[in-house]
């Protein structure tokens, strides 16, 4: 097994399903559609063709551009990720679903970015969105808790990330994603005891993979030793 911190961010979810079809908003378009599942295929240059098609003309065009954005935070363009993101969050309605679609935008260049200044600013500003949906909505969606988690880990708050990841692992127990995230907030807080209960039944089950095995180590070591670099 291998993760990232973004399994979490199914970023397909922002074009499909209920977040992108509701009352306050168009349904998506067959090329709408066509477009997240190249983004889901991570065929992101074929998904940028697609969302190009209807970013400033027809239904949608919103979260077409939120799909460009993503698509060029996945290739690592900075400029043009935050060119595109700038002219979503302008031309998004002033809805729930629209604040969720950007708030995974921006923790999605969080990290994408996180070696970068710009991956700490891109943090903070999906958290204020996120916390808009929270905000008027807890249950908007299920990933919304653990990608908030997230984006507070990415920001540096790693106790409010817990807290978060908690009660999202708490609601969707056994999720890998979310144990990754809070495995790695809990190291940075130097939690060894909370590492080793999360990773002891993959431990008991050798289903440990070489990142979690180097948690593990740390966590587990009688003498000091240096914190695992992020896996």
């Amino acid at each position: 097994m291998t993760f990232r911190m973004t399994t979490i961010l199914l970023c397909v979810l922002c074009f499909l399903g209920a977040c992108s079809t509701t009352a306050s908003e168009p349904p998506a378009s067959e090329i709408e559609v066509a477009a997240g599942k190249l983004l889901q295929a991570k065929e992101y240059r074929k998904a940028l063709q697609a969302f190009s098609k209807i970013a400033y003309d027809g239904p949608g065009s919103h979260r077409a551009l939120v799909g460009m954005a993503i698509c060029y935070a996945h290739l690592r363009d900075r400029d043009r990720f935050e060119a595109f993101a700038l002219e979503a969050a302008a031309q998004s309605p002033l809805v729930v679903s629209s604040y969720y679609r950007l708030g995974v935008m921006y923790v999605l260049a969080a990290e994408r970015f996180r070696r970068d200044l710009g991956g700490f600013r891109y943090a903070q500003i999906g958290i204020e969105y996120l916390r808009r949906v929270f905000a008027a909505q807890a249950d908007f969606h299920a990933d919304l808790i653990p990608t908030l988690g997230l984006g507070l880990h990415l920001s540096g708050d790693h106790k409010g990330a817990l807290i978060m990841l908690e009660e999202g692992l708490r609601q969707q127990p056994g999720r890998v994603d979310v144990i990754h995230t809070m495995l790695l907030a809990y190291r940075e807080l130097g939690n060894k005891e909370r590492v080793k209960e999360l990773l002891s039944p993959y431990k008991e089950r050798e289903e440990l993979p070489d990142s979690w095995a180097r948690l593990w180590a740390w966590a587990d070591a009688k003498k000091a030793v240096p914190s695992p670099g992020s896996p």
